[in-house]
């Protein structure tokens, strides 16, 4: 089953879903696109801080992500 339209999506083999306003660490392997939704913040990886805003869907360098921050 995929992530709802309006959460935070880290793609990868094993995508996730984020979806409440708040910091938390992860580990998440193999990420390359960040799908926002309804969601603004940032992930910090091994490739350094990328930045979201809302309804954004871009490709990133396959890294692991260790932190999600959503605002």
């Amino acid at each position: 089953m995929g992530c709802a339209s309006w959460v935070l999506n880290p793609v990868s083999s094993n995508t996730t879903c984020w979806g409440n306003t708040g910091y938390t660490t992860v580990m998440l392997y193999g990420v390359y696109s960040i799908i926002s939704g309804n969601n603004a913040g940032y992930v910090q990886g091994s490739r350094g801080t990328t930045y979201f805003a809302k309804y954004q869907s871009f490709g990133i360098p396959s890294q692991t992500i260790a932190a999600i921050d959503i605002y």
